[in-house]
């Protein structure tokens, strides 16, 4: 799982970067900022949306520390590593 996380990160970008995509958010007058692409990492890794506090505290991680390093942290989470 060494560069796993570059490579969701990666996605995630190449999801922002998708013609469709930007169709649809242009559509919706949205531009592809920072809690976008936290919710695609959540969508992709965790298969769910983040909730308001998972949202905001994980998009300070990723606006310091970068998506790879965000997709990392949620590739840590207990709810990733372990099947309830």
């Amino acid at each position: 799982m060494l560069a796993e996380h570059r490579d969701v990160a990666q996605r995630v970008e190449e999801l922002i970067a998708d013609p469709q995509f930007k169709l649809a958010q242009a559509g919706e007058g949205i531009s592809p900022d920072l809690s976008q692409r936290v919710e695609i990492a959540y969508r992709l890794i965790l298969g769910r949306l983040p909730n308001a506090n998972e949202s905001q505290a994980v998009s300070a991680y990723v606006e310091k520390h970068g998506l790879a390093s965000g997709c990392r942290f949620l590739m840590n989470t207990n709810e990733f590593m372990f099947v309830d």
